[in-house]
């Protein structure tokens, strides 16, 4: 393994080890272009696999937010809240497809606290029977904004998927 606290033994690309991210030093770890590109990516890659900022082992989450302010050319934001979206994407696809059947070993109620977590989700039981409304009103209104929007895309695309798999039967 790697020293202490690095996480991982073998960083790509010369990444330094995260125990060099502790303290005030922010950004200016990666102090080249090709760093900053090399970590973004992985980062984005990270996110998109449905991982969330905090288990990134590279730089701590207050890195990577502030290489997307100082450098946004290099780490743009657009980018991202799309590999959020694809991340978000990848579980309520796994979702989709265990409560279907298709994925053996599916563990539903695992897979409700994940979602619960990643979306800030808090069971509401007053509207626990309102079948259009899959979280209550008060976790509706803590989201954030991109939050609500991805969740928004995401239960039209679901409903566009049920009513063409209803077609075709």
């Amino acid at each position: 393994m790697g020293g202490k606290g690095s996480g991982n033994p073998n960083p790509p690309n010369n990444l330094p080890p995260p125990e060099r991210h502790i303290g005030n030093t922010y950004c200016e770890i990666f102090d080249t272009t090709e760093k900053r590109k090399a970590v973004w990516k992985k980062f984005m890659l990270h996110l998109e696999r449905g991982k969330s900022e905090a288990s990134f082992p590279f730089a701590l989450e207050k890195v990577m937010e502030r290489l997307m302010k100082v450098y946004p050319q290099e780490c743009p934001p657009d980018e991202y809240l799309l590999s959020k979206q694809k991340g978000l994407d990848f579980w309520e696809e796994l979702g989709r497809e265990g409560s279907a059947g298709t994925v053996k070993g599916f563990n539903a109620h695992s897979w409700k606290f994940v979602m619960m977590n990643k979306m800030r989700w808090k069971e509401n039981h007053a509207h626990a029977d309102d079948a259009d409304r899959p979280i209550g009103v008060a976790a509706a209104k803590a989201l954030s904004e991109p939050q609500r929007a991805a969740l928004e895309h995401l239960e039209r695309r679901l409903k566009t998927k049920i009513e063409k798999d209803k077609n075709k039967t």
